[in-house]
């Protein structure tokens, strides 16, 4: 019976012990819940934290993202600006380009002289050209129209110095790129007198340029003809008849007369009366008419003059008898022409006839 109680006891015990083992184990099964919770909210945690770090690469990333962009659009905008940049330096370019691909025309054209009649049969001049061997494209062509001829007309070789007038042929086509109609008459336009030598420079341009020292051509602007000037009307001498000292009548083609007129060819034009000269002389006497009109001069018309003889001094008349006196007409150039006119210059000659009028006498018987 003590053997059994002992073995209940120790039965007691082990199931003690039994419990106390199931208890430690409840405790560790605890224990290990609590650790698995713990685990599963680190776990939660880290998740969080992980998707918080998740939302904030990806908030990163969109900022990025939108920098990239922003920075693209930056470039596409400096991008944009420098395209234009460069629009607008080759513009400037092509415009600079278009002006200094121009060159200076040449002058080399051939110019040549031509007198026509006009309908009033006055006696004009042209001057007629060609086109440069270069007119400015730089291809020694046409492909660049001339703008304008500048004629200068002068009275010496050295234009600059003595230019008399200055005219401009425009081409009213050249802005569209139209040319001049080859070869161009220019008429000439200076206030010239027929007869004389003048000097003429033509320089072309173009739209930016003009030649550079033309050359200079010499004509002389409607020419003389006949190789001496001769009086030719009237072609006989003109008798004066003298009645007293103050009074005589002049004889001419059969008729009596107020004035003598005479006609002489090959002179140039004479322009106004001091321009043309006139005295008569004989026994050691020199002396100029009491008048004298210039009526109208032109080269091929000739010079039309009217004159008043003079009346002949006691000490000359009517000691002389019948006194034949040698008239001279002589054209005195301009000044401005004076220096290239002819040295032995134009003269033509003319005779007067000086007798002693009487009253026929009657006589009653």
């Amino acid at each position: 019976s003590s053997s059994s109680s002992s073995s209940s006891s120790s039965s007691s015990s082990s199931s003690s012990s039994s419990s106390s083992s199931s208890s430690s184990s409840s405790s560790s099964s605890s224990s290990s819940s609590s650790s698995s919770h713990s685990s599963s909210s680190s776990s939660s945690s880290s998740s969080s934290s992980s998707s918080s770090s998740s939302s904030s690469s990806s908030s990163s990333s969109s900022s990025s993202s939108s920098s990239s962009s922003s920075s693209s659009s930056s470039s596409s905008s400096s991008s944009s600006s420098s395209s234009h940049s460069s629009s607008s330096s080759s513009s400037s370019s092509s415009s600079s380009s278009s002006s200094s691909s121009l060159i200076a025309p040449t002058s080399d054209m051939p110019v040549s002289y031509q007198e026509y009649t006009q309908p009033d049969w006055f006696r004009n001049a042209s001057l007629i050209w060609g086109i440069p061997t270069e007119t400015g494209g730089g291809d020694y062509g046409w492909t660049a129209p001339i703008h304008a001829y500048k004629v200068e007309t002068a009275t010496c070789p050295n234009v600059t110095s003595c230019v008399l007038y200055t005219e401009e042929v425009v081409n009213a086509d050249a802005t569209i790129g139209g040319f001049f109609t080859y070869p161009v008459k220019y008429d000439i336009g200076a206030p010239v007198l027929q007869g004389y030598t003048y000097w003429y420079r033509i320089t072309p341009r173009n739209k930016f340029y003009e030649a550079h020292q033309p050359p200079v051509y010499k004509f002389t602007f409607v020419e003389i003809t006949l190789e001496k000037p001769v009086v030719d009307i009237p072609t006989t001498m003109v008798t004066i008849a003298v009645l007293d000292s103050s009074t005589f009548h002049i004889w001419q083609s059969g008729a009596v007369v107020s004035e003598i007129s005479y006609h002489i060819s090959g002179f140039p034009e004479v322009g106004s009366l001091p321009e043309l000269n006139t005295t008569i002389s004989g026994y050691g006497w020199h002396g100029a008419p009491a008048s004298q009109t210039l009526v109208s001069s032109t080269v091929h018309g000739g010079s039309t003059v009217t004159i008043v003889p003079p009346t002949l001094p006691s000490s000359v008349f009517p000691a002389c008898g019948d006194c034949n006196f040698q008239g001279t007409f002589a054209v005195v150039p301009p000044a401005i022409l004076a220096a290239h006119a002819p040295s032995e210059g134009w003269t033509a000659g003319f005779a007067l006839r000086y007798f002693e009028y009487s009253q026929p006498q009657v006589q009653l018987v």
